[in-house]
């Protein structure tokens, strides 16, 4: 499912970026409840005041930085991003069952954790304004899975990014609908409630713009008899079993000759 690139092969690669240098080390992110071993996997490396996440080409190789501060919330970029993939993108082979399409780096890192490691994640690379753009960029490779899980931020910008996703993606979508007090997956994780995440990540339901009704969705609604009569009959076992004579319906009476239909 997954392949992890070689990180330390692809930190010497970078020559022309700024970047951690040789001291910045993998490390947990304790305040989000990120392990060591996902930012590892995803070859996140701090320096003690910024998280560098790497972005890579086609080939795996790093050629851009996205840092983060660590204390503030303050963002800079490095490196050339015109070739960037879909943050954590090269650590997972197109095609299979489930991907998903989330909003941050550390929410990547946070929902691929809380998946047990096993379902490919990836982030698009710079906020909900940027996700109708990475999506039509990389749709072969997220079309090339069977279904598409979005959890972008609770938020309006999130909501609208996931109608912009949907324009392009199409029926493979499946939404990811937070509990009102979850903004995203990372308030999941550092709450401890992976296993409520987890829930709700599996009733993930398919995307249906404003404006259509699911036929699934009126399935209820269908099955409800009607109960308002037009005329009750005088028979009670045949009253209760039809519920009288109904608007828009026809009602078809046989028997044998000569056995009263007329009188009916």
């Amino acid at each position: 499912m997954s392949v992890v690139s070689n990180n330390a092969s692809a930190w010497k690669e970078v020559k022309t970026l700024t970047h951690p240098g040789e001291d910045s080390i993998f490390k947990s992110v304790p305040e989000r409840g990120i392990s060591r071993a996902t930012m590892e996997f995803f070859g996140v490396k701090s320096d003690g005041q910024n998280y560098w996440f790497p972005y890579t080409d086609s080939d795996g190789k790093i050629v851009a930085y996205k840092k983060r501060g660590i204390t503030e919330k303050k963002f800079s970029t490095t490196g050339d991003w015109s070739n960037a993939q879909l943050f954590g993108m090269s650590h997972f082979t197109k095609g299979g069952k489930y991907v998903s399409l989330v909003e941050g780096e550390h929410d990547c890192a946070a929902a691929f954790q809380m998946l047990g490691s096993k379902f490919p994640v990836v982030s698009i690379r710079n906020g909900a304004a940027s996700a109708s753009a990475d999506v039509r960029k990389y749709y072969k490779w997220l079309d090339s899975f069977d279904n598409i899980v979005v959890f972008m931020d609770n938020d309006e910008p999130g909501k609208d990014a996931v109608e912009a996703i949907t324009k392009v993606l199409g029926s493979k979508i499946k939404v990811f609908k937070p509990q009102a007090d979850y903004k995203d997956a990372c308030d999941y994780l550092s709450r401890g409630d992976d296993k409520l995440f987890m829930e709700t990540w599996w009733r993930a339901e398919r995307h249906v713009p404003e404006g259509i009704v699911s036929s699934s969705s009126l399935r209820e609604e269908v099955l409800k008899r009607p109960t308002k009569s037009l005329v009750r009959y005088p028979f009670q076992a045949l009253d209760e079993m039809t519920m009288g004579i109904r608007e828009a319906e026809l009602v078809t009476v046989t028997a044998g000759s000569g056995l009263g239909k007329y009188q009916f």
